[in-house]
């Protein structure tokens, strides 16, 4: 699979882009869908970038990049692609390529999109559209500034060593750092189960992730995505799950990085969730708690004390 998040602005005048401004556009008549892309191609301050997967265009963004901003003018999935987390992973892409706050603006329709995404959102009301949201995502606070690099070169960064470390250890590093300071930068986890919809229902109803479901291709999964986190469901050909602790004799079976334990603990246990060692500190210096999961895996919740 090819996955970009990519430049379209001088190729965006084409049917299927065409086809999925209409699902966002306020005027989406074929004149107006060729105002929008006379805009974005005649002015020099509006980007335009396409989620490519396999050449075949899924979803498009239209913003602007200010001082302190990325606007989010126009922001689409194609309708036959919804409900696989495309949308959210172009919010991601903006942040790690700006690391600016994302703010748009909306209506009803859309305003869970953006809260499921992690903006706050303010109501208010237009004088010829009605009810609409201001929403903004705020990005923490942060000592790289401009940054709009590619990958490789950026000047923004030719002395901000302590913005690294804090975007390395968030996990978020901007592009143009990852290519000269690192080349791996995260890492998912995969758990094979007999029956994915029954564990991805317990991930979502007790674990608080949310589900993206794969179910009609040729190896069926399921994607379970909480913050910056991201487990894949594989169904499996036995009927139980072997845990480390079966195989190996001891170890859990996934570890989670978080300082937020106690909040973490309380929440899981308020949805019923099986602890297994209540918070404590390891005798290697860890604090963390441990939860079993439907399938009986042993999850780590926990960071190392400084």
């Amino acid at each position: 699979m090819n996955t970009t998040f990519t430049d379209y602005k001088q190729i965006m005048d084409n049917p299927a882009v065409r086809r999925i401004i209409a699902y966002a556009a306020f005027d989406d008549s074929p004149e107006g869908i060729a105002k929008i892309i006379k805009k974005y191609q005649s002015d020099p301050n509006l980007h335009f970038y396409a989620w490519v997967d396999n050449n075949e265009v899924l979803g498009i963004c239209g913003y602007e990049v200010n001082n302190d901003k990325v606007e989010i003018h126009l922001i689409s999935v194609d309708e036959n692609a919804r409900g696989r987390g495309i949308g959210g992973a172009m919010i991601t892409a903006l942040r790690e390529k700006y690391c600016k706050d994302i703010e748009a603006e909306t209506d009803a329709d859309a305003v869970g999109f953006y809260r499921k995404c992690g903006f706050e959102t303010i109501e208010f009301m237009h004088e010829t559209r009605g009810k609409r949201y201001t929403c903004l995502l705020k990005t923490s606070s942060c000592d790289v500034k401009n940054c709009s690099c590619p990958k490789t070169e950026c000047p923004n960064h030719s002395n901000c060593t302590s913005c690294v470390a804090k975007h390395r250890e968030a996990g978020n590093l901007p592009f143009c750092l990852r290519g000269k300071k690192e080349q791996i930068y995260s890492i998912l986890a995969i758990f094979p189960t007999p029956n994915i919809e029954k564990t991805s229902e317990f991930y979502v109803n007790v674990m608080g992730f949310r589900a993206v479901e794969y179910l009609d291709v040729e190896e069926p999964h399921i994607c379970l995505y909480r913050d910056k986190i991201e487990i894949v469901l594989l169904k499996a050909n036995t009927d139980k799950v072997h845990t480390h602790r079966e195989l190996y004799g001891y170890g859990e079976d996934a570890y989670f990085i978080t300082d937020e334990q106690e909040t973490l603990l309380n929440e899981f246990k308020g949805k019923g969730a099986k602890i297994v060692r209540e918070l404590w500190l390891t005798d290697y210096n860890n604090r963390e708690f441990i939860v079993e999961d439907i399938d009986g895996r042993w999850l780590v919740f926990g960071i190392k004390e400084k």
